[in-house]
């Protein structure tokens, strides 16, 4: 009966948090920095994930077992970053 009860309270408890995550939109450096990353996801170790993008645009990625190389990821990116800067993106964006 507990169970029951503790159950439905963490489900009724857990709806505006999610409902909250769902009407959040990401910021312009957030969308600029997916955008690189999708063009650099090639990249990623199959063993690895871009797991977010915070808010100022810091990417956090995951690897199972062992840490693994991500140096040709980190110069995809930073290729990105020198050849379409996140001004130009925002004018190109813009139009």
């Amino acid at each position: 009966m507990w169970s029951g009860m503790l159950t439905r309270s963490a489900i009724v408890g857990l709806a505006p948090v999610l409902v909250g995550c769902a009407t959040m939109q990401n910021t312009p450096m957030q969308e600029y920095v997916w955008s690189c990353i999708e063009a650099c996801k090639t990249e990623v170790p199959p063993q690895c994930q871009i797991v977010n993008v915070n808010p100022e645009g810091q990417v956090s990625s995951s690897c199972a077992g062992t840490l693994a190389n991500l140096d040709k990821f980190s110069a995809c990116m930073q290729q990105q970053y020198n050849e379409r800067p996140y001004a130009a993106w925002l004018k190109e964006r813009a139009k």
